[in-house]
């Protein structure tokens, strides 16, 4: 489910602020939590329970480092935890990859192939990863305490505005807001105004570039002329450039609306003046 759809912006997001600021302060994580795990089952349900049992385990493994007694035992916590969610990431990203050019290296070599079944890839899982990673840092390093709440941890995992593509929120800056924020019109206001300014980006914009740049990118090498080409190039580049800038702006948007400040994740990266500057700008948080 897509920001931009119709799906989201006329069913899921009006049924979701209804029922979070008709809840009480004690109930708006959990059913915040419940919107967010929602939304994840619309796009990838069947890895929906990947999602909720790694969550689980992060959970236990923070409260284990949290109560370590000597800095050895929380030690080996962390890097468990993170060797298990390094190997998860690389495994459901890139195990089809290496098993397709093993089996092209075997069949060039006349021997049979593996037999594979293609791995489904979770939605979203280098942001949740990386926010399960970041938690486990902040609790070793002693940045900040171990959530007692199964759901406030997983409502920080989860929180459906940053979980498909960012920004990717680091613990400690967001800890006290799951669990101490307070909802105000002014926010509200900004980031209804931030969404809708996003969403103009994505719909006039990004998807208008992008219909020009995949007739370019379609057309027949012996009908693709130096003009055509540069228009093709030009489109994409402002097909990807106001994608990720709408996005950004719309998952700030959504967080205001939630009373979350989300940080900065985009920041006119074609006006970078070195690789280096536009890294920064491009996807601030990575």
């Amino acid at each position: 489910m897509v920001f931009s759809s119709l799906i989201f912006l006329f069913l899921f997001l009006p049924v979701a602020l209804g029922l979070y600021y008709a809840a009480g302060r004690r109930l708006r994580n959990p059913v915040l939590l419940a919107l967010s795990w929602a939304f994840y089952f619309w796009g990838s349900a069947e890895v929906l329970g990947i999602l909720i049992v790694s969550t689980l385990l992060d959970y236990l493994i923070g409260l284990k480092i949290d109560g370590a007694k000597d800095k050895g035992s929380a030690k080996k916590w962390a890097a468990f935890s993170i060797i298990v969610n390094l190997a998860f990431l690389a495994y459901f990203k890139y195990a089809n990859f290496f098993v397709n050019e093993l089996n092209g290296a075997l069949s060039s070599l006349g021997a049979g192939e593996l037999p594979w079944g293609e791995v489904l890839l979770p939605t979203g899982i280098s942001f949740f990863t990386f926010h399960k990673i970041t938690y486990i840092v902040d609790i070793y390093r002693g940045t900040k305490k171990a959530f007692r709440s199964f759901v406030d941890f997983a409502l920080y995992i989860a929180f459906f505005p940053q979980l498909i593509a960012g920004p990717i929120v680091r613990f400690h800056e967001i800890a006290d807001q799951i669990t101490g924020r307070k909802e105000n019109a002014g926010d509200f206001y900004r980031g209804v105004v931030r969404f809708l300014w996003g969403l103009v980006k994505k719909v006039l914009i990004a998807d208008a570039c992008g219909e020009i740049a995949d007739a370019v990118f379609a057309l027949s090498p012996m009908y693709l002329d130096t003009k055509s080409a540069w228009l093709g190039v030009f489109s994409y580049a402002m097909q990807i450039y106001f994608d990720f800038s709408a996005y950004a702006d719309m998952a700030i948007g959504l967080g205001l609306m939630f009373g979350f400040r989300l940080p900065e994740n985009f920041s006119r990266p074609y006006s970078a003046l070195s690789i280096t500057d536009f890294w920064r700008r491009w996807h601030i948080t990575l």
